[in-house]
């Protein structure tokens, strides 16, 4: 009877070691994610998705950026005020 063994190259393991600690740090990193997603569904009573947690984060920085630099060129509030009615409708969509 023939016996066989498969072994694992070192490259293999340094590799699935990587994985496994880049899939923590982006789990860690997601945590605030995942707890203002769960505070937007408390909030609008309804689930919400990662996806929609960061379009409602990308309206929010819309209308930071459109609000409260006053003294910022007029093309560029323009601009802002352009993005700002583009994350309102595509959270509008989405939610």
């Amino acid at each position: 009877m023939e016996k066989n063994i498969t072994l694992q190259s070192s490259s293999h393991l340094y590799l699935q070691s990587f994985q496994r600690m880049a899939g923590q740090v982006l789990r860690i990193a997601n945590k605030p994610i995942q707890l203002l997603s769960a505070y937007y569904s408390a909030v609008l009573e309804k689930p919400i998705s990662l996806k929609q947690t960061w379009l409602l984060l990308n309206a929010q920085a819309a209308f930071v950026m459109t609000a409260f630099p006053m003294e910022s060129p007029f093309l560029a509030r323009i601009a802002c005020l352009a993005w700002f009615v583009h994350a309102l409708l595509v959270c509008r969509r989405s939610i």
